[in-house]
């Protein structure tokens, strides 16, 4: 006689426990998954919030350096200004004692027998008319002219025989001439 033995039940029972240990091994698979996924999403919120706050810092700092640069902009074209108009005043100042000095220089160059008529100044240029005993006597003014650290370059645009002059005499010559000021006073050409 054979004993039955019923291991159905037994094998049943494995059966349940193996998927219950599979199931839970599935779920706990499941949580581990969750869980992973949920610290990565909060790691990365978290990395992002640290860029994005890193990135506000650097926006504002870049904000207060512009505004640096815009007023480091205005004082440099304010100096500038200031720098423009020192040359300006020191132009004018230097300037002005010029007509004197060109006046002076003119009276020191004039040559006796000749006498100026009208002078203009455009620029640098000067032009002087006026009359002569003699030719001989425009040479030497323009010698004198040529001679004078104020003056430069003379050239005759022109000469012709006057009318007899009570002053001069038959020789009396008119003239026109051009002469450049070179902006030197007579003190600092010698």
């Amino acid at each position: 006689m054979t004993a039955r033995i019923n291991l159905l039940p037994w094998r049943q029972w494995e059966r349940d426990r193996r998927k219950r240990v599979f199931l839970g091994g599935l779920a706990l698979s499941g949580l581990a998954t969750v869980a992973v996924v949920v610290l990565a999403v909060a790691l990365f919120d978290r990395l992002i919030d640290n860029q994005e706050q890193r990135n506000r810092f650097l926006l504002a700092h870049i904000a207060e350096l512009d505004t640096r640069i815009a007023e480091i902009d205005r004082l440099r074209r304010r100096r500038d200004f200031i720098g423009e108009r020192v040359r300006l005043m020191d132009r004018l100042r230097s300037d002005r004692s010029n007509p004197v000095r060109i006046f002076d220089e003119l009276a020191r160059t004039l040559v006796s027998g000749v006498h100026y008529a009208a002078l203009a100044k455009r620029g640098p240029v000067i032009t002087a008319r006026g009359s002569a005993e003699s030719p001989d006597r425009i040479s030497a003014l323009m010698r004198g002219l040529d001679e004078s650290s104020a003056f430069e370059a003379p050239r005759l645009r022109g000469i012709e025989q006057a009318q007899a002059n009570a002053a001069y005499g038959p020789q009396t010559a008119v003239f026109e001439l051009d002469f450049r000021a070179t902006g030197q006073t007579p003190a600092e050409g010698r």
